[in-house]
């Protein structure tokens, strides 16, 4: 009994640091029904979005699907992986954009670690990715890893501190 009391004060703790991040981010960047809203135009708004994922203390992998106007159409939520891996098939990552019609996706994951430098297994799969997005005529525009205050951009192709 008292693992599930560890596990839930665990859980809750976690759910407290989640809220407390989207509480901190500056109004323009919260959550609007305008398309400007949803237009992911860096790799820093897209961490602005996705931040929240360094508070997770498993890997979780999204696909973010873009209309032509680079507008998000949807945010799925493709893999909920371990502490330190997520099994990913490339086609499944390609699925909804097919199904939705969008032309181009975003990659996105983190790494419960805190460290968002990617890892040989990460540069092997944005590679494939981008190879299977070719094939599709689905544009890879990035590929990014959520660490705790700091995000890597395969785009931008550098480690990026939070600007607040």
């Amino acid at each position: 009994m008292s693992d599930l009391k560890q596990e839930l004060a665990e859980t809750l703790a976690s759910l407290n640091r989640q809220v407390s991040f989207l509480l901190e981010q500056p109004d323009s960047y919260k959550s609007s029904t305008t398309p400007e809203a949803d237009r992911l135009s860096s790799p820093e708004a897209i961490y602005r979005r996705m931040g929240y994922l360094a508070h997770l203390r498993q890997e979780e992998f999204h696909v973010l699907l873009l209309n032509t106007k680079g507008e998000l159409v949807r945010d799925v939520m493709l893999y909920r992986g371990t502490v330190n891996i997520t099994p990913i098939c490339v086609a499944e990552v390609f699925r909804p954009a097919v199904v939705e019609g969008c032309p181009a996706i975003i990659a996105v994951h983190n790494h419960p670690s805190g460290d968002p430098a990617p890892s040989k297994e990460d540069d092997e799969l944005a590679v494939q990715l981008a190879a299977a997005g070719n094939l599709l005529d689905i544009k890879l525009l990035d590929f990014i890893i959520i660490g705790k205050g700091r995000y890597y951009s395969r785009e931008g192709g550098q480690i990026e501190e939070d600007k607040p």
